[in-house]
C-alpha cells in the first residue's frame, strides 16, 4: 500500500510536492514558535490587576497592621449580633482630628471639618450636646453617636479676656453676636473695665441664655 502512496506522491508535480512541503512546514512553525517565545503571565495581567491596584493594597495591609499602636482615643469591643467584636472607637471631642471624626458612621468629610472649624471658633467643647451647634449634626445622629463620644472632666476651654478684646475678637466666637459685642464695648467703655462676670447681666439688649453659655468662655483679666 504504501509504494502506492509513494508513487503518487511522486506523480505529484514538482510545484506541488514543493506546496505541500511548505505547508506542512508553516503548521509546525505555528505550534512551535508560541511554545518557544512565550513568557510566563505577570499576575497582575492574568486577573486583571494593575499595579497601582496592587501597591494601594499593600499600603492599606501595612497601615492596618500598624494602626492599633497609634490610636490617640481609648477603643473596646462591642458584641455584634453575629457574635463578632466590634471595634468601637470613644473619642474626645475636643482631641479628635477630622479623621477620626470621619471613621464615626454618619460622619463625612464635609462634616467633620465643619466640627472641627467651629470647635476652633468656639474654643472647645465643654459637653457632648454642644455638638448640635454645629450645622449638619441632627438629634438623632448625635443620639446614635453619645456613647461614642467623651469630653475630659478637667478640661477648661480657650477663654477670651473680656477687659482687653476687641470687636473683631469677640465677634468670632460663636456665641458672641453684634448687638453682644456693641453692649460690651460700650459698658467697659463707661466703667473702664468689668471687675466680675455677673457684670455681663448688666448688659442691655442681650438675651440671658446667651450670656449663659457665653460665661464658661471669657474671663476677667
Amino acid at each position: 500500500m504504501w509504494q502506492d502512496h509513494l508513487r503518487s506522491w511522486c506523480t505529484l508535480h514538482r510545484r506541488e510536492r514543493l506546496g505541500i512541503a511548505l505547508l506542512s512546514l508553516l503548521v509546525v512553525l505555528t505550534w512551535l514558535i508560541p511554545a518557544v517565545f512565550s513568557k510566563p503571565q505577570p499576575v497582575e495581567e492574568l486577573y486583571s490587576i494593575t499595579a497601582v491596584q496592587i501597591d494601594s493594597a499593600i499600603r492599606v495591609l501595612q497601615s492596618r497592621s500598624g494602626s492599633s499602636a497609634e490610636q490617640r482615643s481609648p477603643v473596646f469591643f462591642a458584641n455584634t449580633n453575629k457574635g463578632r467584636p466590634e471595634q468601637v472607637i470613644i473619642l474626645d471631642i475636643n482631641q479628635a482630628d477630622s479623621l477620626q471624626w470621619e471613621k464615626l458612621p454618619g460622619i463625612g468629610e464635609k462634616l467633620s471639618s465643619r466640627i472641627v472649624r467651629f470647635r476652633e471658633r468656639l474654643g472647645g467643647f465643654i459637653t457632648v450636646d454642644q455638638l448640635r451647634e454645629v450645622y449638619g449634626i441632627r438629634d438623632s445622629l448625635l443620639i446614635a453617636l453619645r456613647s461614642r463620644l467623651t469630653v475630659k472632666k478637667d478640661f477648661v476651654p480657650k477663654q477670651i479676656a473680656i477687659n482687653s478684646a476687641d470687636y473683631t475678637t469677640l465677634r468670632k466666637h460663636p456665641y458672641v453676636s453684634h448687638e453682644f459685642a456693641k453692649a460690651l464695648l460700650a459698658y467697659r467703655k463707661a466703667h473702664a473695665r468689668f471687675v466680675s462676670l455677673s457684670q455681663l447681666n448688666e448688659l442691655i439688649a442681650v438675651d440671658s441664655s446667651m450670656r449663659i453659655r457665653l460665661m464658661p468662655y471669657v474671663l476677667i483679666d
